[in-house]
């Protein structure tokens, strides 16, 4: 818990819930920042660490994709500043975390998910781990090590969005 800060989660148990839906239920939020948290699988069991995915905004929407967007009139294709923003702080969650965990790749990679098409929030899918690598699947059943992995995950996003708003806020005086 932060002061100025409100956490929604789209469930509170492992079910599945629809992508658009997801999108949906995410364009009706209008977060500052959306974190759609999994874990990874991989066909090589050896696969490690924590992974970001942000937009890539060159492939295409899906039909189904755009009739969510269309609903809430705000343009098909995000904003150059949001995939900026969403780039930044994809690098800015990796850098923090790379000193407690290992990472799968050093930076955000580009993928045309549907959760990452808000056309105005910063969005990220965070991959915690590998559920396919034996000693992954061991720490991702682990409360204490989620918790803490979480609780990294909180003060990294903090320390960027406080970054980000002394950014907006500089006077020169």
């Amino acid at each position: 818990k932060h002061p100025g800060v409100r956490v929604s989660l789209t469930r509170d148990q492992d079910t599945t819930l629809n992508k658009y839906r997801r999108l949906d239920m995410t364009m009706e939020l209008q977060p500052d920042l959306l974190l759609s948290i999994h874990a990874d699988a991989h066909h090589q069991p050896h696969a490690i660490g924590v992974g970001i995915f942000i937009l890539d905004s060159k492939k295409a929407a899906s039909l189904n994709t755009v009739k969510v967007l269309q609903r809430f009139d705000q343009g098909l294709n995000p904003q150059q500043s949001t995939l900026t923003k969403s780039a930044d702080a994809g690098q800015s969650l990796l850098n923090t975390l790379s000193k407690n965990y290992p990472l799968h790749d050093t930076k955000p990679k580009r993928a045309p998910l549907v959760i990452l098409r808000s056309p105005n929030i910063t969005s990220l899918l965070v991959e915690l781990g590998f559920i396919s690598n034996p000693k992954e699947a061991v720490l991702l059943s682990s409360k204490a090590y989620l918790n803490k992995l979480s609780t990294d995950m909180s003060i990294a996003i903090l320390q960027y969005w406080d970054k980000q708003w002394r950014k907006g806020h500089h006077h020169d005086e």
